[in-house]
């Protein structure tokens, strides 16, 4: 699916977009981290990894994105939070 050649690395056979982006990004930097990014997007229209979502992604990807996630969604309640108090004053 993904042929590198010494010029580059052409899309020929592969699905355009998000999915050759994923492609690419699993020969790049390793199948865990395009499984774990097309998790945080929640992609899963026909993508190259079954991780698109918690319900189809494997534990370990799920746990990894969680962990990784915490601090930014923990931060983002407290703004949704403050948000909400605001506007009822």
């Amino acid at each position: 699916m993904l042929a590198a050649t010494g010029t580059g690395s052409p899309a020929a056979e592969s699905p355009p977009g998000l999915d050759f982006a994923f492609v690419l990004l699993g020969f790049l930097r390793g199948e865990e981290t395009a499984k774990a990014i097309q998790l945080m997007l929640e992609y899963d229209p026909a993508p190259p990894f079954r991780s698109g979502h918690p319900d189809v992604a494997d534990p370990k990807t799920v746990e990894m994105v969680r962990e990784a996630a915490k601090a930014m969604l923990e931060r983002r309640k407290a703004t949704a939070t403050l948000a909400a108090s605001r506007l009822k004053n």
